[in-house]
């Protein structure tokens, strides 16, 4: 929550802005149109063509700001919970975005011509309609339609985008089955947000108040997190929490010579100074910092989001075994790139691993 509040308070100020050059833009071309029909469907139609072109602004405008959001919610889930990346293109989070700017300048635009029908409809019902006044009256509704419009359209669409990037995000990681709705709890928080407060529900589930997820309202500050039943509760940051997905005993002889065999040559072509020093390791276990083991291959997502599952749902795995010689700055992986993969997914800072040093370079 306070990175989503703190990504709103920096951005809420530079799109206002831009937002009000938009409309001040479409108040300055008003006071200087000059309308040449009588009706109101006439002179309606004279402003159409001003304001097709603006919406169009405004959509681009409402998109980029949406887009910028949107990879917040995305990045927020994956620095938080250790999620997953995949393509924002792909999962159909883009062309959402462009539909929902396209649909939110469409409203304003249209709901901005009811206001100005209005406006030309009295004028015209005076005995003398005076077209400068109509001018006047348009850009004053204007004026004050956009103080309200555009703190609106920031702070509603910033918070739609970045939730829906949110939920973009569990349901592309397939580890999140169920989400919590979480308020902003302050003297702000309004009745509707408060009945919807901790509420559980399953993914694409509705909550108390009818929504699908954040904003449940215009100016809504509520989030929503994963739930993964008691696990919400832990914390795999902590090093003895994560230990409970390896299993120590499962290194048997068998495993070690696999592993020696499958290094051998590793060693002997890297570090031809160790030969024959490689083929015996003293075993030991060893809590290790994650940003010091350096994986040997690249993990593939899908396999390393299955593991990331299965350490939920209380699966056993053997250790991930390192080993590091005095040259080296980290430590290499050699086996169970798809664990670590897992594990750092998970949030782990920390990790307890076997921990293999060469005999002969202690």
């Amino acid at each position: 929550m306070d990175n989503k509040l703190r990504f709103f308070n920096e951005k809420e100020p530079y799109y206002q802005s831009i937002l009000a050059q938009h409309f001040r833009s479409l108040i300055r071309h008003i006071e200087h149109k000059a309308f040449t029909k009588s009706s109101v469907s006439e002179m309606e139609q004279e402003l159409i063509p001003s304001t097709d072109d603006w919406r169009g602004v405004l959509a681009n405008i409402i998109f980029e700001q949406d887009k910028q959001s949107l990879e917040a919610g995305v990045k927020n889930t994956q620095d938080i919970y250790g999620l997953p990346q995949f393509s924002l293109e792909h999962s159909g989070a883009i062309s959402w975005l462009k539909t929902q700017a396209s649909d939110t300048a469409t409203s304003v635009r249209d709901g901005l011509l009811d206001k100005a029908r209005d406006v030309i409809r009295q004028n015209l019902e005076q005995d003398v309609a005076d077209p400068q006044q109509m001018r006047d009256d348009i850009a004053q509704l204007l004026s004050d339609e956009a103080n309200w419009r555009i703190d609106r359209i920031v702070r509603t669409e910033l918070a739609t985008a970045y939730t829906n990037g949110t939920m973009t995000s569990y349901k592309a990681s397939n580890l999140v089955d169920k989400v919590q709705w979480i308020i902003a709890d302050d003297e702000r928080t309004c009745e509707e947000c408060l009945a919807n407060a901790d509420q559980i529900v399953d993914m694409g589930d509705v909550f108390r108040d009818g929504s699908d997820e954040p904003p449940s309202h215009p100016n809504c500050r509520c989030d929503v997190i994963p739930y993964w039943g008691e696990e919400a509760d832990k914390d795999y940051s902590d090093p003895e929490m994560s230990k409970q997905f390896f299993d120590f005993n499962a290194f048997d002889e068998k495993t070690k010579d696999e592993v020696q065999d499958s290094t051998r040559d590793y060693f002997h072509n890297i570090f031809p100074q160790f030969d024959g020093f490689t083929d015996t390791y003293t075993w030991k276990v060893r809590l290790m910092d994650v940003r010091d083991i350096e994986p040997a291959v690249v993990a593939d997502p899908d396999k390393a989001d299955k593991y990331g599952t299965d350490m939920l749902n209380g699966a056993k795995f053997p250790p991930i075994i390192v080993t590091k010689l005095p040259s080296d700055n980290v430590a290499t992986i050699l086996d169970g790139n798809h664990r670590y993969e897992a594990i750092t997914n998970l949030g782990a800072k920390k990790v307890y691993v076997l921990y293999g040093v060469p005999k002969g370079t202690e």
